[in-house]
C-alpha cells in the first residue's frame, strides 16, 4: 500500500475509534509520515515533519483547548503512578508542560516540541500497558490526546 494512502487509512480509523485507541493510531500516523522523511533518527525525521506545519496551525495546535486540558489537568501528568512497575517521569513532564505554557505565543514551535514530548509520553504509556480503557486517570489523559496529534497531521491527508 501507498504510504501516504496508508497514513489517510489511520485517519479514518481513527476517527471512530475511542480516544484511548485514536491516540495510538494517530501518533502512528504521524510516525509513518515522519519516517518519509529523511533523517537518521525518529526525532529527526519527525522534527522535520513537523518543520512542514505552517506557523498559523502551529499556533492553532498549541492554543488549542486541547491542549489546554493537557496542561490543566488535575492531579497533573506524571504525578499519579499507576502500578508499581510504572517509572514517573515527572520533571521531563513537568518541564514539557512549563515550556508549552511559556513559549506558545512567541515560540510557537518550541511550545509544540514540549507539546509533542508529552503527547508521546501519554502514548507510551498507553502502549506499555500503564493505561486502561476505563481507567479515570486514563481516560481523563487519553481524551484530549487524540485532537490534538489529530491537528498535527499537515493538511491534505
Amino acid at each position: 500500500m501507498d504510504p501516504i494512502n496508508d497514513v489517510r487509512s489511520d485517519l479514518e480509523a481513527a476517527a471512530s475509534e475511542s480516544d484511548y485507541a485514536a491516540v495510538n493510531t494517530l501518533w502512528l500516523a504521524l510516525l509513518k509520515l515522519a519516517n518519509l522523511e529523511d533523517g537518521k533518527s525518529e526525532l529527526a525525521r519527525m522534527d522535520t515533519l513537523v518543520g512542514h506545519i505552517p506557523e498559523d496551525t502551529v499556533r492553532a495546535i498549541v492554543n488549542d483547548p486541547a491542549a489546554d486540558a493537557l496542561l490543566n489537568l488535575d492531579p497533573p501528568l506524571e504525578t499519579v503512578i499507576s502500578h508499581p512497575r510504572e517509572k514517573l517521569e515527572t520533571a521531563k513532564i513537568t518541564a514539557a508542560l512549563e515550556k508549552v505554557r511559556s513559549e506558545r505565543a512567541a515560540a510557537p514551535r518550541e511550545a509544540l516540541a514540549g507539546l509533542g514530548f508529552v503527547l508521546k509520553a501519554i502514548r507510551n504509556k498507553r502502549e506499555h500497558g500503564f493505561k486502561t480503557r476505563a481507567g479515570y486517570r486514563d481516560t481523563r489523559d487519553t481524551t484530549p490526546s487524540p485532537t490534538v496529534v489529530d491537528q498535527a497531521v499537515p493538511s491534505g491527508f
